[in-house]
């Protein structure tokens, strides 16, 4: 399902780059730029859930939950953009994730 999800993003991705005539850059600089936009993203993210402060009385609305997921999956389809230009698919994608998730338990485990 990974996989699938990377094809139909690289498709588009791909399709966007030609439409943009794809400016004289390098790698790095697209992959700078992808992890400029995902930033932007996890920010618009940020803006829709309000600030909350212990000390204060003042009571928040409830979030926009769908605003917030909506805004997470853009921020995913720019870190997939910077995985196909990385050139990773599912597999090494699920390898790598896991390979950290063993050494975050094992940081873990000295922490108990």
């Amino acid at each position: 399902m990974l996989q699938e999800l990377l094809n139909k993003q690289a498709e588009f991705y791909y399709k966007v780059k030609s439409v943009a005539s794809l400016r004289q850059t390098n790698k790095q600089d697209l992959i700078l730029e992808q992890i400029h936009h995902c930033i932007e993203e996890l920010i618009e993210i940020r803006r829709e859930l309000p600030a909350r402060k212990d000390w204060s009385a003042k009571k928040y609305d409830e979030p926009n939950w769908d605003a917030v997921k909506e805004e997470a999956v853009d921020a995913l389809h720019f870190l997939f953009n910077i995985f196909i230009l990385l050139e990773l698919n599912a597999n090494e994608i699920v390898r790598l994730y896991e390979d950290k998730d063993n050494i975050n338990y094992e940081r873990l485990s000295k922490l108990i």
